[in-house]
């Protein structure tokens, strides 16, 4: 511009102001088409700055409206959630379509919150859940989550502390408690239902099914696929008993068995009657005694037992002994690790925590042995059928420094020989394994007074015949190998292969017993048994009774003075007869007291030594 201002001062020549005008008349057109670049420009953005705004409005009110149509009530889905286990929680819609900007900028606030505290901790090096505060679970529902995080993954002394504190929340609504019982793994479920005081609200209920058969024909049916040539005689002979009268078995027989003279082949139906109110009884006995072959167990849970025992144990007026054989049968399926994921699925945890909780000693004994045995991570003993731990039934963080082992005798039980005194002994001669003991004092006391040390009760049978007079095969007669079994020689082998699967064995023992004889078989035991005690210096201590018992009309002495001493250790006289000598009155009795003490000596954590021999009471 300088350069042309110079010339404009100079004389005028008609080229100079041609130059001049038309450099002037060239800027003037490119001002004017810049100019209304920036109008057209301007226009642009505010009408596309108008569309934006305005679907983006249209946008969100369609979102919102949307949202609130698809809102689903829970009362439609109530009939599908127990078979899916999906649950459809009715949502409030977003703040802004419910009471304006005020709670969604409250709900921004608190993510923002969240977030902070996330960076916090970063910073720190120190987890998440340490630094967070705690807000609403309504709100945001963080807590749950990271605790159920901890709970399923990291090492294994911290994932169970915090299995421990989940098990501690009992303040929970039942939302939540639905929401981590269906995101748990089956390892954290089973740990969970271990947890003393859990709430049951942690375990998924059976899962509802349509059941058109009746529970007898079905469990007819599983019989009718089992194999019997590797069983028992007993075993064979009930099946074809009780599936005399089977649908199946009729329409087998009438297809395949007839002749042309009318007569039956060998596969016959057998003549003997059994009544209806026989086969539920009948069947689960026989699946009991197959669930103890390791290899019939996958078959069981194949062929639908899980789910018959759970309907057997929902009907009304089912007998405790019938359940109570239904646990056992679960308690057996769980010494199979591959088939824990099936047994959590199938809902028989959350029945496990309520038997277990329940205050029936028999129930908690066989619940606390199935979960027990579902535990891989806290335990790692198995506990086989016949060998019950009485405690610790729950985890702890104590570690056991011995065990108490209860054996009973003749005619007795786990858990009937080992309760509290009766106002009135008799002999009950029919032998019944499963009545209802109201407290049992090796668990309820001895679980207090010296709880670092695990206490067991073993079963077995001291009958002629486990199945009564409901096996005509059952006899030395019949067959050798069935009198084998019966043998004390058998049953003393059969129970120390349980007791070393329960791991007995690895550190001191204290026996206690209970029982009865004057032959020459025991008298050779009662020698060698002498022997071993003064070889390794055991400690005994025995009681015997100086009442007589009654039995039906007449009243005698069963163990004489002479009999009950062993000429070992400390023996004791008691003003008791027989069935009460290993029932005290109360905790205060000198039978428990002397027990205690002598448990208390011998298991003491300075003199536990696993190479020492063990005790005998």
């Amino acid at each position: 511009m300088t350069s042309i201002l110079r010339n404009v001062r100079e004389p005028l020549r008609p080229g100079a102001m041609f130059c001049c005008c038309s450099f002037r008349k060239i800027c003037t057109q490119e001002q004017i088409r810049t100019g209304n670049q920036k109008k057209r420009s301007r226009k642009c953005i505010a009408v596309a700055g108008a569309l934006l705004t305005g679907g983006c409005l249209y946008v969100t009110y369609e979102a919102l409206s949307l949202r609130i149509g698809l809102t689903v009530h829970t009362n439609a889905v109530d009939s599908e959630k127990l078979k899916s286990y999906v649950y459809v929680y009715r949502e409030p819609a977003l703040p802004l379509a419910r009471s304006g900007l005020t709670d969604l900028l409250k709900w921004h606030l608190q993510r923002l919150a969240h977030r902070l505290h996330e960076a916090s901790a970063w910073l720190l090096q120190r987890p998440v859940e340490e630094v967070l505060v705690p807000t609403s679970h309504r709100e945001l529902n963080l807590s749950p989550w990271i605790l159920l995080k901890r709970c399923m993954s990291g090492e294994a002394t911290q994932r169970q502390k915090a299995i421990l504190e989940l098990s501690a929340i009992h303040n929970w609504d039942a939302a939540q408690y639905r929401s981590v019982a269906q995101a748990c793994d089956p390892a954290t479920t089973i740990i969970l239902a271990r947890c003393k005081d859990v709430d049951r609200r942690f375990f998924l209920p059976p899962p509802r099914q349509q059941r058109d058969t009746r529970l007898d024909e079905s469990l007819q049916a599983v019989l009718l696929n089992l194999p019997t040539g590797d069983v028992d005689p007993c075993v064979s002979r009930l099946t074809s008993l009780v599936l005399s009268d089977s649908s199946q078995t009729r329409t087998r027989s009438e297809a395949a068995h007839w002749t042309f003279v009318g007569e039956i082949l060998p596969g016959q139906r057998p003549s003997t009657p059994v009544s209806e109110d026989q086969v539920e009884s009948i069947c689960v006995k026989v699946i009991l005694q197959h669930s103890k072959l390791p290899r019939r167990c996958e078959q069981l849970v194949h062929l639908g037992v899980l789910d018959l025992l759970l309907r057997l144990i929902e009907q009304d007026g089912v007998g405790p002994q019938l359940q109570h054989n239904a646990l056992r049968v679960v308690g057996n399926l769980a010494m199979q690790p591959h088939l824990h994921s099936t047994i959590v699925q199938s809902g028989w945890v959350r029945v496990l925590v309520e038997r277990l909780q329940s205050g029936r000693v028999i129930d908690e004994a066989l619940a606390a042995r199935a979960l027990a045995n579902m535990d891989r991570e806290t335990v790692r003993e198995h506990y086989p059928d016949g060998v019950y731990l009485l405690h610790p039934q729950q985890i702890t963080t104590l570690n056991t420094t011995g065990d108490v082992l209860f054996v009973h005798g003749l005619l007795g039980a786990a858990f009937k020989t080992w309760r509290l005194r009766d106002p009135e002994a008799s002999v009950h001669l029919s032998g019944g394994k499963y009545r209802d003991v109201s407290q049992c004092w090796p668990k309820s006391w001895l679980g207090e007074d010296c709880p670092e040390n695990r206490v067991l009760s073993v079963e077995y049978d001291t009958r002629l015949s486990d199945w009564f007079l409901e096996c005509p095969a059952d006899s030395c007669n019949v067959s050798i190998n069935v009198c084998c079994r019966r043998s004390l020689a058998y049953r003393s082998r059969e129970m120390l292969a349980k007791l070393q699967v329960a791991g007995v064995g690895e550190k001191p023992i204290v026996w206690v017993t209970h029982s009865l004889g004057d032959s020459a078989m025991l008298q050779e035991l009662h020698k060698r048994f002498t022997e071993l005690v003064r070889r390794h210096g055991i400690k005994v201590l025995s009681f015997g009774e100086t009442q007589p018992t009654t039995l039906g009309m007449l009243r005698t002495l069963i163990v004489s003075t002479e009999s009950a001493d062993p000429g070992v250790g400390e023996f004791e006289t008691v003003p008791v007869d027989h069935l009460n000598v290993c029932k005290p009155e109360g905790r205060h009795s000198p039978i428990y007291q002397r027990t205690l003490e002598l448990i208390c000596t011998s298991l003491a954590p300075q003199q536990a030594t696993p190479s020492g021999g063990p005790d005998q009471l």
